[in-house]
């Protein structure tokens, strides 16, 4: 055995260690490699029933993600029983999963501003 065939073996035992970390049998993974080449797979930012925190008005809106339809709008509650929709967009650039997370994006767009 030659030093190349060691880096493909030590290569393939890597990718086989990180495929077993999944928990995915092969026929799953090629179901959801399927999925992503027929633009079907959805990675969603959150689970259901995650804090998510808005900024409007200079006030905090706190809300739980209650509902996904599976494709591009999640129906949120907040503790007034006042509900909305997002879409994943917006999910993405104006809701955030951490107070922590709002604040700074919210420092950062004010700095943009000045």
């Amino acid at each position: 055995m030659n030093c190349l065939q060691c880096k493909n073996i030590n290569d393939t035992i890597q990718k086989l260690a990180a495929y077993e970390g999944t928990n995915l049998t092969p026929e799953r993974c090629a179901e959801l490699a399927l999925a992503e080449k027929d633009g079907r797979l959805v990675v969603l930012p959150c689970k259901l029933d995650n804090t998510v925190y808005y900024h409007d008005n200079n006030k905090w809106k706190v809300y739980h993600i209650e509902l996904f339809d599976g494709c591009t709008v999640f129906r949120l509650k907040n503790g007034d029983n006042g509900y909305c929709a997002v879409t994943s967009d917006e999910m993405n650039e104006k809701w955030w999963l951490t107070r922590e997370e709002a604040e700074a994006a919210l420092s950062e767009m004010k700095g943009e501003l000045q």
